[in-house]
C-alpha cells in the first residue's frame, strides 16, 4: 500500500503505519477505546492522511453514539476517493482485524502524537535551512 503523507519531507519521516493502523483497529474493534484517546489525539496527528480522516469519522460516530464498524465507516466515508482506491470496506476490515492485538490503545495514540511532533520538528528544521 502507498499512502499520501501529510508533509513533503519523504526521507526518514518519523511515522509508523502499523501503529496508526493498529490504533484505528482498536477503535473499530472496541468503540469504548475512543474515549481513551479522543481528548489528546487529533486527525492531523496521523502521518497517513486517510487514517486521519478515518479517525475523524470514528470520533464523530462515537460522539453521536453510533456503532463504529467497518461497514458503518464505509458509509460515513462513501465519498473518500483514497479509501476507495485502497479497497474501501476491505481496507477498513484489515484495520479492524488489527484491533484485538492492541491491548493499550492509549499508548499507541501517544506514539502517534510523538511521531507527529517529530515530523513537525523536521519540517521546522527544513524551513530554517
Amino acid at each position: 500500500m502507498t499512502f499520501a503523507r501529510t508533509d513533503d519531507v519523504q526521507d526518514a519521516i518519523p511515522g509508523n503505519e502499523l501503529i496508526e493502523g493498529g490504533l484505528l483497529g482498536a477503535l473499530i474493534f472496541d468503540n469504548r477505546n475512543v474515549a481513551l484517546v479522543a481528548e489528546r489525539l487529533r486527525p492531523e496527528h496521523f502521518q497517513i492522511r486517510l487514517y486521519g480522516r478515518i479517525y475523524a469519522a470514528i470520533c464523530v460516530m462515537a460522539d453521536r453514539g453510533d456503532e463504529v464498524t467497518p461497514l458503518t465507516l464505509k458509509m460515513a466515508l462513501a465519498n473518500d476517493d483514497d479509501l476507495t482506491a485502497e479497497g474501501g470496506v476491505q481496507c477498513l476490515l484489515r484495520l479492524g482485524f488489527l484491533g484485538p492485538q492492541v491491548s493499550h490503545p492509549d499508548s499507541y495514540a501517544e506514539t502517534v502524537i510523538l511521531l507527529h511532533q517529530r515530523r513537525q520538528l523536521l519540517a521546522l528544521g527544513q524551513d530554517i535551512q
